[in-house]
């Protein structure tokens, strides 16, 4: 079983390394800020924003958290991946984003939220 799970990742890498350039994000304005993929024992997160060069905020951490909970639950989940739609993987925490939510937090709500926030970067 452990030698399908190294072929698997050995052809998932040489078939991502083979191509030139990354996936081109949609046109679409609606694009989910986070997608999910499963293949086999291989799940994939991707993030979404390359207009923000895939900085984290609050809506792709409540998406991804309790996803990567469902992965470490599942008996068929034994790899993950997170990458990016574009050629920057992750700027960090959006820290535009956690400002503006923040100034209208108490002291004690504030540290919570960066605390959260900032538990995937």
């Amino acid at each position: 079983m452990a030698s399908q799970r190294i072929n698997m990742i050995s052809s998932h890498l040489s078939s991502t390394a083979s191509s030139s350039s990354p996936p081109k994000p949609q046109a679409n304005s609606n694009n989910p800020p986070v997608l999910f993929e499963a293949q086999h024992s291989l799940r994939k997160v991707v993030l979404n924003r390359p207009k923000a060069l895939n900085s984290l905020n609050d809506e792709m951490v409540d998406l991804i958290l309790p996803q990567l909970s469902k992965f470490e639950q599942s008996d068929l989940a034994n790899v993950v991946v997170i990458k990016s739609n574009s050629k920057h993987f992750c700027a960090g925490g959006d820290v535009v984003c956690e400002l503006s939510t923040s100034l209208s937090l108490s002291h004690t709500s504030r540290a919570e939220l960066m605390g959260t926030s900032f538990t995937l970067v």
